[in-house]
């Protein structure tokens, strides 16, 4: 293949949260610039995604449309991926679409009418520069390059593109988890010649290339017109787990699925946020266990604010651990999570507080595992959760999750209204998901479990309408199921600490002190203070439990019996503290 333009890709960040949703417009409206550095490579095994678009001229690029985004005004859904606009575009056709990630071609899909039709497509003949040569105005260029700028070609008797116009899927190696996943580039203006052939004529049978391949050019297509005037030029860009244009779960209503939309998260329904895929902070989170509550409204500004609030309201959830990722929904105020990682946040994921602790959670969900990121603190300092003392977390293990279904009451499930099928649906725990145990059965039988409340969008904003549910949770509290069906982990405990037994030392020699400790939650990192009695004090941290030492120089002039003691703190807060009584003698 002839070699093309590099592209923007690796590590990119936006600017503030995307918690905004708007309909593009023949220019679309910036929300966020997403700005990063070029790197050497991506989208190969082990690596980022690369951001498929073209940069323009540098490392910039930027977003309509969030992942995740809400549209309310229009039907109540929840935008299935990033509607990529690079920012000098102007959101007119022309900037190149390129291959997130080395992978092999699904499918292309052509112009049709709205609910199916004869499709075709505008094939692009690339002069072999990896450039568009087309001006916004629309005139080809007249210097000979591309000409002409695209050609029409048949595609198949009958096609529904939903909308998404002509558009591409990949599929890859999905590098935040086993297996494969998929991507798709919706809207396209034209299509390479090869993607048409590889589709259309399957010559070649089996299409594959590397990141960063021309794929086609950035447009405004949708139905049966390659320009639509309803929205301007950008490109659609989805990651998920269908090989088709829609969602990989459907209801039975709605067989062919959800496009573009959803009626409740779209990670339910298969689609991932994409940049978890192009940026993910360094550095992996700490596998941990441990409960957290929710302590506080996200707009409170004093922590008094937080104690004098009597709202439900609660803290945002992220796709990733900043608020540079997709905004998932919401927690209500007072609500108890069971964490299974947690990770200090960087610069380009979270641009507000860098640096912050951030927790991962179990979220409810309909299809399987759902999780998302939740702050400690606020960007003014205000605590928005704490970690939970005594506390019993359950992991649902039940096969047979309709026994489940059958013993929860309706509102342990949130109830979200779906605009497209005209229900309301409701979210379940799922297998494996984690929960606080609030209390056990006399006869062990039954474990009442902590179900949180849990918002698609903030609860300030709910509106009585037509539905009257307007994609929000019933007011959850706990819910009994049978113990057999989850597996309990043993309540928090404190460490067990040793400081050894009593000794003697000399003035004005080190002393090395040698202490131990246990943690049978094994919740580390721990962190440690020893207070030496005579006025001072050590703190550090440790990654693992057993022996430690330290080392402390008492000056005395008379001979003195002082108190150590250790106190070591795991990473939900619990401490154990043990004593030990040093004679320091004078020669």
């Amino acid at each position: 293949m002839r070699t093309r333009k590099a592209i923007l890709c690796g590590s990119l960040w936006i600017a503030a949260a995307c918690v905004e949703t708007r309909a593009p417009t023949e220019s679309p409206s910036i929300l966020w610039d997403l700005v990063g550095t070029d790197v050497a490579t991506c989208g190969e095994a082990g690596q980022s995604f690369c951001a498929p678009l073209e940069g323009v001229s540098n490392s910039n690029t930027s977003y309509s449309n969030g992942f995740g985004a809400f549209n309310r005004a229009d039907n109540h859904m929840y935008h299935t991926g990033l509607d990529l606009v690079p920012p000098t575009s102007g959101g007119v056709v022309g900037p190149v679409v390129y291959a997130a990630a080395s992978g092999c071609l699904v499918d292309a899909i052509g112009l049709a009418d709205q609910g199916g039709g004869r499709e075709n497509f505008w094939v692009w003949k690339d002069d072999g520069n990896g450039v568009y040569d087309f001006f916004p105005n629309g005139r080809i260029d007249k210097s000979g390059q591309d000409s002409p700028e695209a050609e029409l070609f048949d595609g198949r008797k009958t096609i529904d593109n939903h909308g998404l116009g002509m558009h591409v899927i990949l599929r890859h190696q999905d590098i935040n988890g086993s297996g494969e996943i998929f991507t798709l580039y919706g809207h396209l203006h034209a299509i390479t010649r090869e993607i048409y052939d590889a589709a259309i004529k399957k010559k070649p049978a089996t299409l594959c290339f590397e990141a960063r391949h021309v794929i086609g050019v950035m447009g405004h297509s949708a139905f049966k017109n390659r320009r639509d005037p309803s929205f301007g030029a950008h490109v659609h860009f989805e990651v998920k787990s269908s090989p088709k244009t829609g969602s990989s779960f459907a209801e039975s209503s709605l067989p062919n699925g959800y496009f573009g939309y959803t009626p409740d998260l779209p990670r339910t329904y298969g689609y991932r946020d994409p940049w978890t895929y192009v940026y993910y902070p360094e550095g992996s989170p700490t596998v941990q266990s441990f409960a957290i509550a929710v302590d506080c409204d996200e707009t409170a500004s004093t922590q008094q604010e937080c104690s004098d609030q009597n709202t439900d309201n609660g803290v945002r959830v992220y796709a990733g651990p900043g608020v540079n990722y997709s905004v998932l929904g919401w927690t209500g105020k007072g609500q108890q999570f069971a964490v299974d990682a947690t990770v200090a946040s960087t610069g380009p994921g979270d641009a507000v507080v860098p640096g912050r602790t951030w927790y991962r959670i179990d979220l409810p969900n309909r299809a399987g595992a759902s999780k998302g990121w939740v702050p400690s603190v606020r960007s003014n300092g205000v605590q928005l959760t704490h970690t939970v003392i005594d506390y019993t977390l359950a992991t649902v293990t039940a096969a047979n999750q309709e026994l489940l279904l059958n013993l929860l009451d309706p509102p342990s499930f949130v109830v979200v209204w779906d605009n497209l099928a005209k229900s309301f649906r409701r979210v379940r725990i799922w297998q494996g998901q984690k929960l606080v145990v609030k209390s056990i059965s006399a006869d062990g039988n039954f474990c009442e479990l902590h179900v949180p409340k849990f918002y698609f969008v903030h609860p300030n904003e709910e509106t009585v309408q037509a539905p009257p549910i307007d994609n929000v949770v019933g007011k959850i509290e706990t819910v009994w199921v049978p113990c057999s069906s989850l597996q309990i982990q043993a309540a928090s405990s404190a460490p067990v600490v040793n400081a050894g037994p009593d000794e003697r030392t000399l003035t004005g020699l080190l002393y090395p002190l040698n202490w131990s400790f246990t943690d049978a939650n094994h919740d580390g990192p721990w962190s440690y203070t020893i207070d030496w009695g005579d006025g001072s004090t050590s703190t550090g941290s440790v990654a693992n439990e057993g022996s430690h030492s330290d080392g402390h120089t008492y000056i005395v002039l008379l001979q003195r019996n002082l108190t150590i003691t250790v106190t070591v703190t795991d990473a939900s807060g619990s401490s154990g503290s043990d004593s030990k009584v040093v004679t320091v003698f004078v020669l």
